[in-house]
């Protein structure tokens, strides 16, 4: 068969039978790889809060779904893009049904540790982020003191290790205001600290551009 779209990849890692594609998946390296990237998703979204622990999303839905232009318009989304938005909603949606687990302030959460974001180029705080940890299980809290600009791409905010070696996604940032993302404890103790905001492009590549626009160290 021809090499399918995302569309058809997004419906089979749903689960719709379509003619030939388990075959293609198969024996494609590339399309085997979209499509556990986007299975990923799905599991993560039909599991309990107690058994979630980390899951990197994967780089190409997230953005689709909340990158923003620099004047806060969001994009018109492309067919294909709204089905693998789709995929992720499903676990948006049990998020929010499971404790606000992904978004919003949870009863009896308390502040584990607190940083200011400094801009690289000038040293100026440019906002803040904070571990939150709450029945709900841990977050990390993203404020930012004015808006940032994303270029022509969006902004993704990382934790970057302090072995100066590793680094994990965290979520992508609208660039204004207060954001929550979920994450794991795990990911403290094995010394995932320093925050990160960048600049990223749509380019299909996952890696860090290396344009990072703030920067900041969580206490452990």
């Amino acid at each position: 068969m021809a090499h399918p779209g995302d569309e058809a990849l997004a419906a089979f890692a749903l689960g719709e039978s379509i003619d030939g594609l388990p075959e293609h998946v198969a024996a494609c390296e590339q399309c085997r790889a979209t499509v556990a990237e986007l299975q990923a998703t799905v599991d993560l979204a039909r599991r309990t809060p107690a058994e979630v622990e980390w899951i990197a999303p994967p780089a190409s839905v997230l953005p689709a779904i909340r990158a923003q232009t620099a004047s806060g318009k969001r994009r018109s989304w492309p067919r294909r893009l709204a089905v693998a938005a789709a995929v992720a909603a499903v676990g948006v949606v049990i998020g929010l049904g499971a404790g606000r687990l992904f978004w919003g302030d949870t009863p009896g959460s308390t502040t584990v540790s607190q940083v200011a974001l400094d801009a690289l180029d000038t040293g100026q705080q440019g906002g803040s982020a904070q571990l939150i940890d709450s029945r709900s299980g841990m977050a990390l809290r993203i404020d930012t003191t004015k808006p940032l600009d994303a270029g022509s791409g969006y902004l993704q905010v990382w934790l970057l290790n302090t072995d100066g070696k590793r680094m994990v996604p965290v979520g992508v940032l609208r660039g204004e205001g207060v954001e929550t993302f979920p994450m794991s404890a795990s990911l403290v103790k094995s010394g995932y600290l320093i925050v990160d905001i960048s600049q990223e492009q749509y380019d299909n590549n996952p890696a860090h551009s290396g344009d990072s626009l703030l920067r900041g160290k969580l206490s452990a």
